[in-house]
């Protein structure tokens, strides 16, 4: 089983924590994995189509994280990548894990990329289970 990994290491300490889950569910699992590099979650759609249409891989997982501000430009982001994404894995039948944390504030990212409430691990699990 091959996946690719898409992220964003916008927050540095947030990707770390998201990172150490992917790494340890593919060694728990023998998955094969690929890293692309991406700005932002926004990005996310265009690289996942990018791969999808380059082939070689089983599915996909997605990891950023997007915080609330004082606009609602974080609300069109995730909405914006979020559904791109599942259409992206509707229309070419591949399963896409979204791992782009969609948060309040920073401590809240930062708890969501912990092993407290593993979300990562929740992505990467959810495309393992497709692919199985």
């Amino acid at each position: 089983m091959k996946i690719a990994i898409i992220y964003s290491e916008y927050y540095p300490e947030v990707f770390k924590g998201q990172k150490k889950q992917i790494l340890e569910f593919v060694s728990a699992h023998n998955i094969e994995i690929e890293w692309f590099l991406i700005p932002g979650s926004l990005e996310a759609p265009f690289m996942a189509s990018k791969i999808i249409k380059n082939g070689g891989f089983d599915g996909l997982v997605v990891l950023g994280c997007v915080i609330e501000g004082e606009t609602y430009h974080n609300f069109i982001i995730q909405e914006t990548a979020h559904s791109a994404l599942v259409n992206l894995s509707v229309q070419h039948l591949i399963p896409i894990g979204i791992g782009i944390l969609t948060v309040k504030n920073y401590d809240q990212a930062l708890v969501r990329s912990s092993d407290k409430k593993p979300y990562a691990k929740h992505a990467i699990q959810a495309v393992f289970d497709l692919l199985k």
